[in-house]
């Protein structure tokens, strides 16, 4: 989760649960089937073809079973990063290869934070970094909201709240209608402790026509924040 310190207030604890409903708000662009929900992939067999329990009556435990799919998606994240890796390397000009590279590092970056995935060859901060650089590469090709808020999501969960505060308020002076952008500084600005600033950006959320779930989480976070 996003802020994970001793003492933290009761907004803070609420921020660092529903800031992850903006993420995936925010995550429009599917990653290769690989997202939250790829926590709960089904396992596969392994290589060597361990006795299954038709064959020798036993059976296997729920812990082996989540090491094995642990496995699998660890693989699969670190396949996809490879993929779009290379895909940015051999086509620059290509946005969409970019953004989806930042998509797969933050999402493994997320399952990693949430449980007990390994990032092996990186580490978690690495990860939301390659995100971060690849968002970057992908709003100098062609800007969009959505991608801006995701680097700073990014840029937040990677422990950079000021650069991500920073980013955020740049964004919203030059386009004063994405609630999305709003909403996390809203977040931001608690975290840090600036109640009136958050509480003015979030109002300023509900100013800028959020859709319905964008609303709800707004909602939520105001009616938090008045209860510090």
């Amino acid at each position: 989760m996003a802020i994970k310190k001793n003492g933290q207030s009761a907004f803070r604890k609420i921020g660092t649960i529903i800031i992850c409903v903006i993420v995936v708000l925010a995550l429009m662009v599917p990653v290769a089937g690989i997202g939250i929900a790829s926590c709960s992939a089904p396992q596969q067999a392994g290589d060597g073809g361990a006795a299954s329990s038709t064959d020798t009556g036993a059976t296997t435990s729920s812990d082996d079973q989540s090491a094995e799919g642990e496995l699998d998606l660890h693989k699969m994240y670190q396949a996809s990063i490879e993929k779009y890796q290379q895909a940015v390397a051999s086509d620059p000009e290509n946005y969409s290869n970019f953004e989806m590279l930042g998509n797969v590092a933050f999402d493994w970056a997320q399952s990693a934070q949430q449980g007990s995935l390994s990032t092996d060859p990186y580490s978690i901060s690495e990860l939301y970094q390659i995100s971060i650089d690849a968002y970057t590469s992908r709003l100098e090709l062609k800007p969009s909201a959505e991608v801006a808020v995701d680097r700073a999501i990014a840029t937040y969960y990677n422990g950079d709240t000021a650069s991500a505060i920073q980013q955020l308020e740049t964004y919203t002076s030059d386009d004063p209608y994405f609630a999305k952008a709003w909403a996390n500084l809203g977040i931001f600005y608690a975290a840090e402790g600036q109640t009136d600033k958050a509480r003015e950006s979030l109002e300023k959320g509900l100013e800028a026509s959020p859709d319905s779930d964008t609303k709800t989480f707004i909602e939520q976070a105001l009616e938090s924040l008045s209860g510090n």
